[in-house]
């Protein structure tokens, strides 16, 4: 249908095939993350990365890794990898794959500062990156937590107290405000398991800190 449209407008429309578009995409990936991998390496100062999960639409789970430095004066976010996630979001695999990425940039030694939210398994994360990595800052002391997510935390606690208490329904919601709710998709049981893991960390991670939050509300 699409093509159709296209020839409709102009009859002499060159239509490159799909696999020639993947081709073309893989192609430029390579070329920037060599140039961007370049540039990093050549960079004299400390970076910084922040990494989120993400769940997409139809269920698919990832994780985002962005750098942060500063260049002339000025702050510069690149993102470096969309990772697919196909096993649980354990602070062990998480460490793995943030060092996987690093590493395949050449800048393990270039590591300062970590963003992540207050998720216990980011935590964990951060210690096991410290075991990887050899020269670059790493561990606790490094670890930024994301004032958004502490921000939004914050602002739960405070409605929980107007709320009944949910601490005995457990939900996963894999699309939150999107309009492909009701989406099917044919997920394979690694996908499954691994989303589900991820949500319900996420979950448990956040009732446990608004709980803590509630309780300093109450003796104040």
């Amino acid at each position: 249908m699409l093509q159709r449209m296209f020839q409709m407008l102009y009859a002499k429309v060159d239509i490159p095939l799909d696999k020639t578009i993947s081709r073309d995409v893989k192609e430029i990936f390579a070329v920037s993350k060599k140039n961007v991998a370049n540039m990093l390496q050549r960079y004299t100062g400390k970076i910084h990365i922040g990494v989120d999960g993400w769940s997409s639409p139809n269920l698919f789970s990832f994780l985002g890794i962005i750098v942060f430095l500063v260049q002339n004066g000025e702050m510069l976010s690149l993102i470096l990898d969309f990772i697919r996630m196909t096993k649980a979001h354990t602070g062990e695999h998480l460490a793995e794959q943030i060092y996987k990425c690093l590493d395949s940039f050449g800048v393990t030694n270039k590591l300062l500062g970590q963003v992540y939210n207050n998720a216990s398994n980011n935590d964990t994360a951060t210690t096991e990156l410290e075991l990887h990595m050899e020269g670059g800052m790493s561990g606790a002391s490094t670890q930024i937590c994301c004032i958004c997510h502490i921000l939004n935390l914050a602002v739960k606690a405070i409605l929980s107290q107007f709320a009944k208490s949910k601490k005995d329904t457990v939900a996963i919601s894999t699309s939150e405000g999107s309009d492909h709710e009701d989406d099917e998709v044919e997920l394979d049981e690694e996908d499954r398991e691994a989303l589900k893991e991820a949500n319900q960390d996420r979950m448990a991670s956040d009732a446990a800190e608004v709980d803590g939050i509630a309780q300093e509300v109450e003796k104040a």
